[in-house]
């Protein structure tokens, strides 16, 4: 749990791509490769009722333009997550909007501080964000909005306005 938190709440994109690559089989007695891993993901987002190419997974740190989701299938993912065994510390490992990580300085000033907590995700051409929003109405809501195109970035106000209006609506 502590590596998990620690990858997600700063994006340690390094840490990232070595927790995946831990996933190759025979790892730590084998060399552990990208290929292997990748397997072992595909099989668990199967397992997770994912149908191939719902989830493109190609480096685990989300770095590459290969990899590609869905989200219809971050939110079920999420809500699989919501009810799983270690749900509390994955939970726990999502930046808190206007509180900490990411987005720190992000959703500050309403509803939404404190009560959404979202994994981030950015390249030149795109911009994304996948976790949970606490509505007013005391439901938690899994949600995922990604924004592609040259000028993705343009998009981000908009996410977080969706946000700010489920934590206020919701």
């Amino acid at each position: 749990p502590e590596l998990v938190r620690d990858i997600n709440k700063v994006s340690d994109n390094v840490a990232a791509r070595n927790l995946m690559l831990s996933l190759s089989p025979g790892f730590p007695n084998r060399p552990a490769t990208l290929a292997g891993a990748r397997r072992v993901v595909d099989a668990w987002l199967r397992e997770q009722g994912l149908d191939d190419g719902d989830v493109q997974v190609e480096n685990g740190a989300g770095l590459s333009h290969s990899e590609r989701a869905k989200p219809r299938a971050m939110v079920q993912l999420l809500r699989k997550a919501w009810r799983a065994d270690q749900a509390q510390a994955f939970f726990e490992s999502l930046p808190v909007a206007g509180v900490d990580g990411t987005l720190k300085n992000r959703l500050r000033g309403g509803r939404a501080a404190g009560q959404a907590y979202l994994k981030t995700g950015t390249l030149n051409d795109t911009c994304a964000l996948a976790g949970y929003v606490h509505g007013l109405s005391g439901t938690m809501y899994a949600v995922a909005i990604m924004v592609n195109g040259a000028a993705a970035a343009r998009g981000r106000p908009a996410m977080d306005a969706i946000v700010e209006w489920l934590a206020r609506n919701g």
